[in-house]
């Protein structure tokens, strides 16, 4: 059978196979790699009309995923800009119009607070605020509370989890998984 080149584009399966496989990479730059193809997913969509390529949850997932877990050997300053890209995608996740963010989405973004920001009121303010949207919109598992626990301070965690009794979630905090 014979082929027209529409055929053979990438779909977005494609796209998220190539994001999740440099997010399990051990490249240094893997933030930044998914961050161009999650960028490009979106450029083909505009430019072909297509759905087929628009990135979904799984991609935005994806690049959050690389930017949670830095190389060996990564310098504060990739880290950085891993912490940049993880910023920008949650960011732009929220404001989608396509698909909103998840209990994913947010225990990856605390975990990447947890790896590439040091242990500072700042990343304090940081897992305060996501922890706080996470409760907000009933977001919160087992999945987020393992994260927060990795990122926060002690003095951080005792305030965010005052209002558990007895070790177990308000429902409110889990309503909508």
């Amino acid at each position: 059978r014979e082929f027209k080149d529409d055929e053979l584009l990438p779909n977005v399966r494609v796209y998220n196979a190539l994001i999740r496989c440099w997010a399990r990479s051990r490249e240094r730059n893997k933030a930044e790699r998914t961050r161009q193809l999650l960028e490009t997913m979106a450029k083909e969509s505009k430019m072909r009309g297509d759905d087929e390529v628009t990135p979904n949850l799984q991609s935005y997932n994806g690049v959050l995923n690389a930017c949670s877990f830095p190389s060996r050997g990564t310098s504060v300053e990739e880290k950085y800009a891993a912490f940049r890209v993880a910023v920008q995608t949650l960011n732009e996740l929220q404001a989608s119009k396509i698909c909103e963010p998840n209990h994913v989405s947010y225990g990856t973004f605390l975990r990447s607070c947890g790896n590439l920001m040091p242990p500072s009121s700042k990343r304090d303010a940081v897992v305060g605020n996501i922890f706080r949207k996470c409760c907000e919109e009933g977001l919160v598992s087992q999945f987020v509370m393992d994260s927060v626990s990795y990122a926060a301070s002690e003095s951080l965690k005792s305030t965010l989890f005052e209002d558990m009794i007895g070790g177990k979630l308000p429902r409110g905090w889990s309503r909508n998984l």
